[in-house]
């Protein structure tokens, strides 16, 4: 899955492996083409080859791509540093490891975990 390809890339990254990274970190972002991912391609690129082009092109994809997985409550929007049963409100499981939601998107979360527990 894209968390295990990244972890392995980040690993082969720290060991100078950038063969190897590079090949994780591509299979992470066939997985989930997220922020972390073309950030982490861009600093494979600067530290094995050093080329600004290509180096600019992964941190473009970065800009455009959507943030990473976090854990986030589906009622108030707040991000987790880990998982919990209550959110700060009290209110049960509500927490998902997920993209975090845009601002528009929560109403609909909190309409979604309401008819959950209805």
């Amino acid at each position: 899955n894209a968390d295990s390809a990244m972890a392995l890339a980040r690993a082969s990254y720290t060991a100078q492996l950038w063969g190897v990274a590079r090949q994780l970190a591509q299979k992470a972002i066939d997985y989930r083409p997220d922020r972390a991912a073309f950030r982490l391609m861009a600093d494979i690129e600067q530290a094995d080859r050093g080329e600004p082009k290509k180096i600019r092109a992964w941190l473009d994809k970065a800009g455009d791509a959507p943030p990473e997985p976090q854990w986030q409550c589906l009622v108030t929007a707040e991000i987790f540093q880990s998982w919990q049963v209550l959110n700060r409100q009290s209110d049960f499981n509500t927490i998902e490891w997920q993209t975090p939601l845009p601002a528009g998107r929560i109403e609909k979360a909190v309409v979604q975990i309401e008819n959950k527990f209805n």
